[in-house]
């Protein structure tokens, strides 16, 4: 068996043993339906497992990830994860969490500065690349080699630029409008160097004529 994976493998039988220790019930009681409190919408990155850095148990938190935490409108990975979210799992409470040192946000930056090329990515990071040219007047006061700190600014702005559009999703409008319920919408941001997780904004999203 190949070595990587056979390092998962054990790792899995490792962490069955363990969890039976604590609770020999642990694993039929997670087999039943699952509902989740949260939808997290969160960055690919391997060193942010949402239940791990929010302490929580598995079954609580229904998450999508992908490379800088966006919301495309014409991305039907995401709108389908959220239609399932709404209304087949009931959440009421929506996360968009991003992180600082990510790299698609720092790749976006030295595109957009004309620096680097990262081929095929580019695409996906088009709109965090306009992001960044639309804004510079947030990043004045850096260098633009001063990469650390004008890539926080920009994860910060494309959490609430996420917040925004998810706001603004057909999809959310209807649920919305059929429902009459409200959504809680949460903008957050995670600091991979001490671990902290931040709460940039939050919104009550309800139905308006």
């Amino acid at each position: 068996m190949n070595k990587a994976i056979l390092k998962l493998i054990q790792g899995n039988e490792e962490f069955i043993k363990e969890t039976l220790k604590k609770d020999s019930n642990f694993f039929e009681k997670l087999s039943n339906i699952q509902q989740p409190e949260y939808l997290w919408i969160g960055c690919s990155d391997s060193r942010i497992p949402a239940d791990k850095i929010t302490n929580q148990m598995p079954g609580t938190i229904f998450v999508h990830r992908n490379i800088a935490n966006q919301i495309n409108p014409l991305d039907f990975n995401v709108l389908s994860v959220i239609y399932y979210s709404l209304y087949y799992l009931k959440i009421q409470n929506i996360i968009v969490c991003g992180h600082y040192n990510c790299g698609g946000i720092l790749a976006s930056i030295l595109i957009a500065q004309k620096k680097k090329k990262f081929g095929f990515l580019e695409n996906w990071l088009l709109p965090i690349k306009e992001l960044y040219s639309n804004n510079k007047e947030i990043y004045k006061h850096f260098q633009e080699n001063d990469l650390e700190n004008i890539s926080r600014q920009l994860s910060e702005l494309n959490v609430l630029k996420q917040m925004e559009t998810f706001e603004e999703l057909t999809l959310v409008r209807q649920f919305l409008k059929e429902t009459q319920k409200t959504l809680n919408l949460f903008g957050m941001i995670y600091d991979v160097k001490d671990g902290k997780l931040k709460l940039l904004k939050e919104r009550t999203l309800y139905y308006e004529d």
